[in-house]
């Protein structure tokens, strides 16, 4: 039997992290990962591998343990007070930051300067484009032959 749904919501509030979080550092809308947790559409192989990372655990461990809260209970006071709780890891290239305001404009930007990437992207490919029919037309102008005039 799959866990995946309650062992999200656990682990999420274990590691002190909102729905909306958790979806900026895993890369999805909020809305996707609020479908994860009430079980109307699971992750992509590459966003479960994101969450596990972040939330410290292991495909196998979230998919198929029924977790509970004393289980996370136990797993936090059992860890040697030497070793660090996991915390969550921003994506690359935004601050460590837990201001949800932050965070959000954070992935706005990354979102409008990759928009800007596409945006120049799809110039090239038009200017590539014109240029080559450009070309062409050259290229069927001095293959037609010409017609004398009668007269």
């Amino acid at each position: 039997m799959i866990f995946l749904s309650e062992n999200l919501r656990l682990l999420r509030t274990a590691n002190g992290l909102t729905m909306k979080e958790l979806a900026i550092l895993i890369g999805v809308q909020p809305s996707a990962y609020s479908n994860y947790e009430s079980s109307v559409s699971n992750p992509n192989y590459d966003i479960l591998g994101r969450i596990c990372k972040i939330l410290g655990v292991s495909a196998d461990t979230i998919l198929y343990t029924q977790m509970n809260d004393s289980d996370i209970e136990k797993t936090a006071t059992t860890t040697p007070k030497s070793t660090p709780k996991p915390t969550p890891k921003q994506p690359e290239g935004l601050e460590s930051s837990r201001d949800p305001a932050t965070v959000e404009y954070q992935y706005h930007l990354r979102l409008l300067e990759a928009k800007d990437a596409v945006i120049a992207a799809k110039d090239a490919v038009i200017a590539a484009k014109d240029e080559a029919i450009s070309a062409l037309r050259l290229a069927l102008h001095h293959a037609a032959p010409t017609k004398a005039k009668n007269g």
